[in-house]
């Protein structure tokens, strides 16, 4: 763990990060990645944002039949789900070196 101006980091905190990150570890892999202590505080930091501006997006007015097609399709779906599957997919596709754009676009389809 790297300390602030090459201060030493006392012991016991060394030895708390080591244990929040075994416990981490553990819980990912009984429960995903997603259970991980960082998805857990993206998702409480940016599900609230995107399900506001998800809201926005769909109430405003388009003339695109592609889009109107499926924003209809998309406003079956209640906003923090909506969200959920879409910060996910995005989340899917950007942890993953070899994605792209399209595949993270398939990535929040198939989610959505």
């Amino acid at each position: 763990m790297a300390a602030y101006r090459n201060e030493a980091v006392p012991e016991e905190i060394e030895r708390a990060v080591k244990k929040f990150r075994k416990r981490d570890a553990g819980i990912v892999k009984a429960e995903g990645e997603g259970a991980s202590a960082h998805s857990r505080a993206i998702a409480s930091k940016w599900l609230p944002v995107l399900t506001e501006r998800l809201t926005g997006a769909l109430n405003a007015r388009n003339d695109n039949p592609e889009l109107r097609t499926f924003f209809a399709l998309v406003e079956k779906l209640d906003r923090p789900r909506l969200a959920l599957c879409l910060l996910q997919g995005a989340l899917q596709g950007v942890g993953r070196r070899d994605d792209n754009y399209t595949d993270t676009a398939m990535h929040i389809a198939g989610n959505v």
